[in-house]
């Protein structure tokens, strides 16, 4: 595994490799910790393994299988810390900008005030000078709730698997000699004419015409979906097909690249970020 923030490499456990404690645990009306929907990602994990499965080894797969496949992915795409982290930011930032906005005037956070405080019975203990100058100067940081963070996850990965399922796919099947890394934000968008990445939540043209997205699913097969369509391909790639797509996972990678051939990743890794520092 390569670590982008450390710049180091390391032989570790894939089940502790980008692992994030409790990251999909949310606060329910009691207070209380539920583990549901990490439950719910186990069990579609497990669905999906035999279905890896049958397409490692080159096999079709029927309808009801894509679709499963469909919402692993989809999920796969917007699970990831990246996603919680541009989502939040992209909170942050419209928040902030709406309250610059809408509250521009002493009068309307008065207003804003006056409606708090008979909701609330509670004073607020500024003055509406001082929330003016505090709002328009936009020195702080609006913390968006793990629990909404969570909701946005679950709805924008059943959007993606529901758009995904009726696009034409290809399973690559890398070469003998070779294999696929992945990351720790593996759901790559590839936009023509001209190839950049982008994060899921950033990506308004996710489902443009022509816009290819690449999820290695394991070492030896990657997912390739196109547009709108019923064909479902299945070809063994090149190598330098194989590297083409190692390349855009590492760039894409949030933090840890991850791979089983300790010779690859670093051959690829340094190709993107050159050797590492003495």
């Amino acid at each position: 595994m390569y670590d982008k923030k450390k710049q180091e490499y390391r032989r570790q456990q894939p089940i502790n490799t980008a692992l994030v404690s409790k990251l999909y645990t949310f606060v329910d009306a009691q207070g209380e910790e539920n583990t549901e929907f990490e439950q719910i990602l186990s069990g579609i994990e497990g669905k999906v393994t035999p279905i890896l499965r049958k397409l490692e080894n080159q096999e079709e797969i029927v309808l009801d299988e894509k679709e499963m496949v469909a919402l692993f992915v989809g999920l796969l795409a917007s699970r990831v810390p990246a996603f919680r982290k541009n989502q939040s930011e992209f909170n942050d930032r419209v928040i902030r900008a709406a309250g610059k906005e809408l509250l521009d005037t002493e009068e309307k956070v008065a207003a804003l005030q006056a409606e708090c405080r008979t909701k609330t019975g509670e004073a607020f203990p500024v003055t509406p000078k001082e929330l003016l100058d505090f709002i328009q100067g936009g020195e702080y940081k609006i913390e968006t709730h793990a629990n909404v963070l969570i909701r946005s996850s679950i709805n924008t990965g059943i959007k993606i698997a529901e758009e995904i399922r009726m696009q034409e796919w290809a399973s690559c099947h890398a070469s003998q000699g070779t294999s696929f890394l992945t990351s720790d934000n593996p759901f790559v968008v590839l936009s023509p004419p001209v190839t950049r990445r982008k994060s899921i939540d950033e990506s308004a043209g996710l489902f443009a015409e022509g816009v290819q997205k690449i999820i290695p699913l394991s070492q030896q097969i990657a997912l390739v979906i196109f547009d709108n369509g019923n064909r479902m391909a299945y070809s063994t790639v090149t190598e330098d097909q194989v590297e083409f797509i190692n390349t855009l996972t590492v760039k894409n990678s949030d933090r840890f690249v991850i791979g089983a051939d300790e010779s690859l990743l670093k051959d690829v890794v340094e190709q993107v970020y050159g050797s590492p520092s003495p």
